[in-house]
């Protein structure tokens, strides 16, 4: 794992939907747990995020999803794409979308 510093500590969280006694629902986001992550910027319109997490078995609820997001603090990664390294097979690489906060 050379190469990547992993020095951010975020949150997994993911959505969770309950019925809101009308027919419909309401979403609220519910934590996973924290992870180590190495935060780059890319793109220059959209602000997005390169996102190295250490990989977890695919049956691992720890294990990140397209859908899901990390928060680190205000920040929030909408993470749209979630793949493995294909260099390092230990290594998560997600593509996010970054809302709030300050540029990674």
């Amino acid at each position: 794992m050379a190469g990547v510093n992993m020095n951010r500590r975020v949150t997994l969280e993911t959505v969770v939907r309950s019925p809101d006694g009308a027919g419909g629902f309401s979403e609220s986001w519910q934590s996973l747990g924290a992870l180590w992550a190495g935060v780059e910027a890319v793109g220059s319109v959209t602000p997005r995020a390169r996102i190295t997490l250490r990989a977890l078995p695919a049956t691992s609820l720890a294990r990140p999803e397209p859908g899901q997001r990390l928060r680190e603090g205000s920040r929030l990664y909408y993470l749209r794409h979630v793949v493995e390294n294909a260099r390092n097979s230990r290594l998560l690489i997600c593509l996010a979308d970054i809302v709030g906060g300050d540029a990674p």
